[in-house]
């Protein structure tokens, strides 16, 4: 995603290069150390919800102090890379959103509200956030369909992680009617929802940009909304009783494959 992000937006072939070998390590640890503050959060609801699990101080810690030591160590790359190649100062507050984001996610889940959906939202945002880290690394002005791709990216992961979420606990799929509580629907139309944003920011940089991502980006972008939308109407018939989880993560993972294509492709304008 880093990669993309550069390659979308290089304005020297110099910067671009520099930015293309330190922007994927530096955010590589950004991303990692959001992945731990969700591994806390994890270990704290399995306490909460079976009272035979005591959580130990010194795991909690050693979880923080990992989260620690990736954010830092992301962050100097960053910092390094900013000052020996004279980047814009833009950078650090990029970077010291990314932590204050992670940390206040994971302050919210601990709180236990809605502790699922937060967590995806983290995983969502470490693969999908570094496009935009990328773009930055080039210009704090980046161009709206970067915004437009780190959108269709984030909604179509995101609703990945919560189909996925069902598919984990499956096991073998079961395509007969059966009963789905108020709790999974919920989690079901969310997901359905964040495929149709998926769908609307993966149409919108051909409207706002004309045609200038070309066609290139055109013909995998159509094929990947052929796969969305039937993820999005196998997801609407999981929401009415029908087990379709299996179908709709493999759907939803072709789509995310299409669509890195795209934002490839969109890179020889």
């Amino acid at each position: 995603m880093v990669v993309i992000g550069v390659l979308n937006t290089a304005i020297g072939i110099g910067r671009a290069t520099i930015n293309l070998i330190y922007g994927p390590i530096a955010f590589f640890f950004l991303a990692i150390s959001g992945l731990f503050v969700i591994e806390i959060v994890q270990t704290l609801e399995e306490s909460s919800q079976n009272s035979s699990i005591t959580v130990k101080p010194a795991k909690i810690f050693r979880g923080m102090f990992v989260f620690g030591v990736m954010y830092i160590i992301g962050s100097t790359i960053a910092v390094y890379n900013l000052v020996i190649n004279d980047l814009d100062f833009f950078i650090i507050y990029f970077v010291a959103a990314v932590g204050i984001l992670w940390l206040s996610l994971g302050l919210y889940a601990v709180q236990g509200r809605k502790n699922v959906l937060i967590e995806n939202i983290v995983v969502s945002l470490a693969f999908t956030i570094g496009l935009l880290y990328g773009g930055v690394l080039n210009s704090p002005i980046i161009p709206i369909f970067i915004y437009f791709f780190f959108l269709t990216a984030f909604f179509l992961q995101l609703s990945r992680e919560l189909v996925r979420g069902f598919n984990d606990g499956e096991g073998e799929e079961d395509e007969s009617p059966s009963e789905i509580t108020d709790d999974d629907q919920k989690i079901l139309k969310f997901s359905l929802i964040f495929q149709l944003f998926a769908i609307i920011f993966f149409v919108l940089p051909i409207i706002y940009v004309n045609v200038s991502i070309s066609f290139l980006f055109i013909y995998p972008m159509i094929i990947g909304l052929i796969f969305i939308s039937i993820a999005c109407y196998l997801t609407f018939k999981s929401v009415l009783e029908k087990k379709c989880f299996t179908k709709i993560s493999s759907l939803l993972k072709i789509g995310v494959v299409i669509e890195i294509i795209a934002f490839i492709l969109a890179i020889y304008n």
